[in-house]
């Protein structure tokens, strides 16, 4: 599956909202990929449905494994641009996450 050029999600930085948001976009795009992901995070000791679970002030969020976690889902989705497009912030809006168009001026 190509993923859509443009918004993904807007208006936060916080990982109790991407990561949600970057792993259902990923399963879109790559249900093997998905599955594959999630028993990466099993296998270091994180069950995904109890950190899709937890609570949006939950302290997890604000850890340096949750960004890393955000981190490992950008490159992964933008792994699955298309053509001329990256996956990461609007360079005008820093909070307008998605695939943008490359400004390549070769």
């Amino acid at each position: 599956m190509t993923p859509n050029p443009g918004t993904l999600i807007h208006g936060t930085h916080r990982n109790a909202d991407l990561i949600p948001a970057f792993l259902a976009e990923l399963e879109r795009l790559d249900p093997n990929g998905h599955a594959g992901y999630l028993d990466g995070l099993e296998a270091d000791n994180y069950n995904p449905d109890v950190l899709l679970g937890l609570d949006d002030e939950h302290e997890f969020w604000h850890t340096t494994d949750a960004t890393e976690i955000t981190h490992e889902l950008f490159d992964l989705l933008d792994a699955h641009a298309p053509a001329g497009h990256y996956f990461g912030a609007h360079p005008g809006d820093g909070s307008d996450f998605g695939y943008w168009q490359t400004d390549d001026e070769d």
